[in-house]
């Protein structure tokens, strides 16, 4: 994965295509956060993980995290595979 945020950058996106083998898949995605959104949400996460506890029990900025991604998708009826 390189995200395009200077020329250099750019320039080893096009040296991995030019040397990437026949048959190879490429994937161009636009950003999905922006540094400040992701900066913010990783803050909070930080907080319910110095602050949080379910049953008593602590979590890591990764456990809660995925806690919240499932407690979403739950939400929303998207099944987790």
């Amino acid at each position: 994965v390189v995200v395009l945020n200077s020329q250099a950058e750019r320039e080893r996106a096009i040296d991995w295509i030019e040397r990437a083998k026949t048959g190879s898949r490429i994937e161009f995605k636009g950003p999905c956060r922006t540094l400040e959104q992701n900066s913010r949400f990783w803050a909070m996460l930080t907080d319910a993980a110095v602050q949080g506890r379910i049953n008593g029990r602590r979590f890591n900025t990764e456990q809660w995290k995925l806690i919240f991604l499932h407690a979403y998708a739950e939400e929303r009826g998207i099944e987790i595979k």
